[in-house]
């Protein structure tokens, strides 16, 4: 890919714009690798459905971030975690940083 931080999957190291193309670079390049082995894992005929990415596609990528922030963010907690007093970190106001960790929710958000 082109010239730029190289973030290596760390969303929360994104402190700005630069680092951002970076991260989105590193989601691109993971990707494409995840396609390669889980086609390789296909022509072998090991657990092919299975990969790093949650998703194949754009679309389906999309709507698991939607998903993720509707989940995460827009649901009331359930019961179990609020009797367990568990809390969720409220989502941080938009940012280089919070954009990525956003980026990385959808990539394994099932």
């Amino acid at each position: 890919m082109a010239d730029g931080p190289d973030i290596q999957g760390e969303a929360k190291e994104v402190d700005g714009l630069d680092s951002l193309l970076g991260y989105v670079r590193w989601l691109i390049d993971d990707f494409l690798l995840g396609q390669a082995e889980t086609a390789e894992r296909t022509r072998n005929n090991k657990w092919s459905y299975f990969g790093k990415w949650a998703r194949g596609s754009l679309p389906a990528w999309l709507g698991a971030w939607a998903a993720w922030l509707e989940d995460a963010y827009l649901k009331p907690l359930p019961a179990l975690m609020v009797k367990h007093g568990i809390t969720r970190e409220p989502i941080e106001t938009v940012s280089w940083r919070s954009i990525a960790i956003q980026l990385s929710g959808a990539r394994i958000y099932e």
